[in-house]
């Protein structure tokens, strides 16, 4: 709202309204349908040890060339779950909330996602490596999978934390 008056004097306060309007009206009504209709599930309610996330992956694609790689299951057998977030930043406030305290606290989390930096956490992982803090890669604007890998195995091959 202030911006919009210091651009446009009284009519910006016609605009600002709308704007914070708008901006309020989007903000309720996501929190809303996310808290109160998300089939998401979280991922403490799951059973692993060695969690990995592909932020952004489409399961589409990747049935397409899960078989070229002997590691993966067959394009059938690949299972999903509904996330708990819409975007990576609802996810992290989702899963590290302080209703989940006592898995998070023994938890190890590697992470690519520069939303680490958004004082996301309620509770803080036990180890929290931000990967994309000191190997992003300029060249491709983003962190390569070699540098997440590595980590990654590198955390898990470390003293026990609990979950990783």
């Amino acid at each position: 709202m202030y911006e919009q008056v210091c651009e446009d004097g009284l009519h910006g306060l016609n605009s600002g309204f709308q704007k914070t309007g708008q901006y309020g009206f989007t903000g309720v009504s996501r929190t809303f349908v996310e808290e109160m209709y998300n089939p998401g599930t979280p991922i403490w309610e799951e059973d692993w040890d060695v969690l990995l996330i592909l932020d952004a992956c489409r399961v589409d694609l990747m049935r397409e060339v899960v078989d070229e790689y002997d590691f993966l299951p067959a394009a059938d057998d690949l299972e999903t779950r509904w996330s708990i977030g819409s975007m990576s930043l609802d996810w992290m406030h989702r899963t590290f909330a302080s209703k989940h305290e006592s898995h998070v606290s023994e938890t190890a989390y590697v992470s690519g996602n520069a939303f680490t930096k958004d004082d996301v956490f309620e509770v803080e992982p036990a180890h929290l490596d931000e990967v994309w803090r000191y190997a992003w890669d300029e060249k491709v604007n983003t962190i390569c999978p070699r540098s997440m890998t590595d980590r990654a195995i590198d955390t898990w091959r470390s003293p026990p934390l609990g979950r990783h």
